[in-house]
Parts: structure tokens; sequence; C-alpha cells
């Protein structure tokens, strides 16, 4: 509306400007030079100075208009009684409309601002973001506190204090995660992304001092691990202690001294003692299994990781199980995609952790009418290669799927409970994860997770 009144006004300026000019010509044509000429000279003069203002006036008003916009100077004002016309006026409540909502827009980010930077500073999670370059864009109270540093404008100023956190933040990239301790009382977790802002590419880190969860962590491990040693030793040490005061007293009551010094025993309470016996001898075996068992779950070698090809190591495993799954008659099934998939990983320790599986599978099938196992190895497209181990056997209830990585938890009569504590151990060696989803009356399926 404001620039159709102004183009408006240009045109009747225009329109009096050529009116003047040509009744100028025409009478310097009639009459040659007179008066009246003059006069409408004069005129049309007037009109061209009028409108040369008029377009200069409208131009003033845009350009404070726009650079009011340009560096942010919103408190502006454009006078709404203005006497040069209907056109101007509206023009200028127009622009005080656009500078006013700018306005608020600015005060509403600027309040956002202050709180993000004010939760920012009181969090005590620390902050800090840099570029390429190691600028240092954004560092709160919680991260100068961690990193043990006052002021920081670039990420070699850490070098001063510590050259091990120099170290990382200058080899890290974005999506990274690591682990340092400081000092005793110090271990960082420090966790990466990145983003783009301005043009420029920046690291946003978040880091955290786990020290005093990792501490409780391990209580709460201990605590888990004392209850189950705790449960399987006087599983064990209470009949054999029981037993024993049973024998003793059957030696006590039925033992008979003979003539010669010597002792003898009904043949009923012998007997006895030797069931007894054996009875101790098969427990103190069964507490050394279990003590084996221990040993074995707390002394994982260290992972020799390389490029290991998934169907080879599959076809490995195959030719090994081949005639016992045969003799079960199980139907064991393998699914590849891609064929030529590659996983990170310890070949010996993963092929443990999948005949586990597979001989967990198998027996879960034993009472199984229909028995089929499936093998499945592929990218789920999220940056991790997966190999799963699924059985239609009668599936595991719910409530034990949370304890079924549990050490020394079994689901069967002759179960150590190593096994799985002992699988998720080495995924966790990986730098991976492994799965449980059970559907009862169905099958199960474990899935292995590996960095591809």
């Amino acid at each position: 509306m404001v620039f159709k009144n102004f183009i408006f006004g240009v045109t009747i300026r225009v329109v009096f400007m050529a009116v003047f000019i040509s009744m100028a010509a025409y009478n310097y044509l009639s009459t040659g030079f007179s008066l009246l000429f003059s006069i409408w000279v004069l005129f049309a003069v007037i009109v061209m100075f009028n409108l040369i203002h008029y377009c200069n006036d409208f131009n003033k008003k845009v350009t404070k208009f726009l650079e009011s916009i340009r560096y942010a100077d919103f408190n502006s004002n454009f006078s709404t009684n203005n006497k040069k016309g209907k056109t101007f006026k509206t023009m200028n409540k127009a622009f005080n409309e656009v500078l006013n909502a700018f306005k608020k827009i600015r005060s509403e980010a600027e309040t956002q601002n202050l709180v993000l930077y004010t939760v920012l500073q009181h969090i005590q999670t620390g902050i800090i973001s840099f570029n390429s370059n190691g600028r240092v864009g954004i560092i709160n109270n919680s991260a100068k506190k961690l990193l043990g540093i006052g002021q920081m404008k670039n990420i070699e100023d850490l070098e001063v204090v510590n050259q091990q956190l120099h170290e990382t933040f200058t080899k890290m990239r974005p999506g990274q995660n690591f682990l340092i301790k400081t000092n005793p009382e110090t271990q960082l977790s420090i966790n990466s992304t990145g983003l783009k802002m301005d043009g420029q590419y920046w690291t946003l880190v978040a880091i955290q001092n786990i020290q005093n969860e990792l501490r409780k962590h391990e209580l709460d491990a201990w605590q888990n691990l004392t209850k189950v040693l705790r449960h399987e030793i006087m599983n064990s040490i209470t009949p054999i202690s029981t037993l024993v005061s049973s024998l003793n007293d059957i030696i006590i009551e039925d033992a008979v001294q003979t003539e010669k010094g010597d002792y003898s025993i009904e043949e009923e309470s012998y007997q006895d003692i030797c069931d007894g016996l054996k009875t101790i001898e098969n427990r103190s075996r069964g507490l050394l299994r279990f003590v084996n068992a221990y040993r074995e779950y707390s002394n994982i070698p260290e992972t020799n990781i390389e490029v290991v090809n998934v169907k080879i190591l599959l076809q490995s495993i195959s030719q090994l199980l081949k005639e016992d799954f045969q003799n079960e008659k199980i139907e064991l099934n393998y699914e590849i995609k891609p064929e030529e998939m590659v996983i990170n990983a310890d070949e010996e320790l993963i092929e443990m952790v999948l005949i586990n599986l597979l001989k967990n599978a198998k027996e879960a099938l034993l009472e199984q009418d229909d028995r089929k196992i499936t093998v499945k190895a592929f990218n789920n497209g999220q940056g991790l290669g997966c190999i799963s181990v699924t059985d239609n056997g009668p599936g595991i209830e719910q409530s034990k799927l949370d304890r079924i990585f549990i050490p020394f938890y079994t689901t069967k009569k002759e179960g150590s409970g190593i096994g799985l504590a002992l699988a998720r151990q080495i995924m966790q060696l990986h730098g991976g994860d492994i799965k449980i989803f059970s559907t009862p009356g169905k099958e199960t399926t474990f899935s292995l997770h590996f960095r591809v």
C-alpha cells in the first residue's frame, strides 16, 4: 500500500511537470519568449525539484530503515505525524511496526540466551566448544574446574595443565568418547559431537567426573558378587557341615571297641558312612567346579582385534558343530548379507561366544519336535555389524531375562551361569554389546553388535 501511494505521488508530479513543459513549448512556438512562457517553465522547474525532494525523502526513509535492521538498531523511530502526506505517514507507521517486531524478537532471544548461559554455567557437566583451529568458543565453570584451568582461549592452553588432556583434545574427532584419569579422585568421561556454525566446523565436548559413579557401581558389583558367592558356598558348606555332624553321631553311637582294642561298626552304619562321604565328595567337587568357573570368568585374555570375515567364521563353527546338530536332528541355517561382510573382532573369543550361544540354543530345543536354529549376519545401517542366533524353542520368561547375564545365574539344571556373563564381558571388550529378545512359546534371539 505504501509503495502504491508512492508511485501515485510520483506519477502525479510527473504528469504536472509534463503538462507545464508542454504549455511552455506551445507558448514558445506561438509567441516566442514571453512572460507566460517563463511562468510555465518556472512551474515545471518547481515540480521537478519537488519530485526530486519527494523521491530523496522516500529513499532516506528506506535507507534509514534498512540500516536499522542491518546494525540491529531497533530503537530508531519514524514519526507518524508526518506533514508530507498520508503516504509517508503510512510508511513510517509500517517501519515502526517492523522495527518493534524485530525488537521483540531480539529481546526474547536475549532472554533465552541469558537463561541458557545461566544454565550452562550452573550444570555439573563441563561443556566446551572449539573450532578446527583450536579456538575455544564456549567453556563453562564446570569444564574449567574439571580440566583444572582458569581461563582457556585455545586448546593449546591445556598443554601446560595436563599433557594427556591436551593430546586427547588435539586428536579428538566428533563422535569419539574417552575415559581419562587425571588424578586418584577424578575419572573424566569425555564425549564429543560435531556441528557447523557460520560456515565453521565446531566440536562440542561434554565432560563428566564419573569417579563417584564408578565407585558406586563397583561397590554394587562387589555386593552382588558377594551375595552370589555366599549363596553358592553356603549351599555346599551347610549340607556338608550337617552331614559331617550326622556321620560323627553314627561313629560315636555305633562304633564298638573289640577285645583287641580296635573298633568295629555294623554294616548298615558302615554303608551310611560311605554314602555320607560320597555325598561330601560330590558337593566338594561341585564347589571346586564353581571356584574354577569363577576363575575362568575373571581371567579373560586380552583381545587381539583384527578384520574377520563373517562367512569364513560361521563356516568354521558350522563344520565344528555339524555332526552334533545332525545327531540331535536340528536344522541349522545361515543368512549373511552382504556375503563379504567383515567385523573388527578377536576371532577366537567371538568363536567361543557363538559356540556357547549355539549350544544353548541346541539345549533349548531338546524337547521340541521341530528343531530349527537360524544364524543371521547383517549391517543394521547404524554403523553396527550384527550376528544373531535364533531358536524356535520354548522361549524365556520376562522375569528371567532381567537376570540372564548375571554371573552364576542359570536356568539350566547342569548350567554354571558363566557362559552368557562371559559372552557379555567379551562383547564389552570389543566395544559392542549382546542383547536378548524372547517370546515365550515361540522363539529366543541373542544378537551380537559390533562396531563396523
